[in-house]
């Protein structure tokens, strides 16, 4: 369709006011093609990133990052990264991705940062960006109307028992926050097995 609909408009007049509008609709059917595409292979991934956070939240960063050269990433990782229960590691891939997206394809942000502290009272998961931030009436409502991304992003956090902050200003940036109970969220409890990762995190687990 988009295709057949980009002949026909091809066929216009440079400064038809139609061939304007279709243009800025085929823009908007391309924006949709991507990220379905992306969802698609997040689906294909996340069993991957269950109990690799650190490293699939590095490679989101870094791949969206590429894909908007307008935006830089940054990966802060704090206290020693721990093994998470499936469920709980999935969710927290899942919103992260989701408020990465945000950040880099619909935010104009020019740097977007995202934290995970592993502390001894809780995990949390935090995405930074210095981008237009969200309409404060967007943000009462909880979302966009026929938009998913923060709603899902809420329902995923109170499925874990986990807690999503969301705070933004209008043109100053958006922070999106996760916060999720260490008993709900190490596998194992707080004596439960951990992993080291080959980068350096910050000292001390603090919490």
């Amino acid at each position: 369709m988009i295709l057949r609909f980009q002949a026909a408009a091809n066929q216009m007049p440079g400064n038809d006011p139609t061939r304007r509008m279709m243009e800025d609709v085929l823009d908007s059917a391309d924006q949709v093609v991507i990220e379905g595409r992306e969802r698609v292979r997040d689906l294909r991934s996340h069993a991957d990133a269950v109990n690799q956070l650190p490293q699939a939240l590095s490679s989101a960063g870094e791949e969206l990052s590429q894909e908007s050269s307008a935006a830089g990433f940054r990966l802060v990782v704090e206290g020693t990264p721990k093994e998470l229960r499936q469920h709980v590691g999935d969710a927290a891939y899942r919103v992260a991705r989701e408020a990465l997206v945000n950040a880099f394809h619909h935010a104009q942000a020019r740097q977007v940062e995202a934290t995970l502290a592993y502390k001894r009272r809780e995990l949390r998961l935090r995405v930074c960006d210095d981008g237009r931030g969200i309409d404060p009436q967007v943000l009462e409502l909880g979302g966009r109307p026929d938009h998913w991304g923060l709603p899902g992003m809420r329902e995923r956090a109170v499925r874990i028992g986990g807690c999503l902050n969301v705070t933004s200003r209008p043109g100053a940036g958006t922070q999106i926050e996760l916060t999720i109970p260490a008993a709900v969220a190490y596998k194992g409890g707080q004596n439960g097995r951990f992993w080291r990762w080959p980068w350096r995190t910050n000292a001390g687990e603090g919490g």
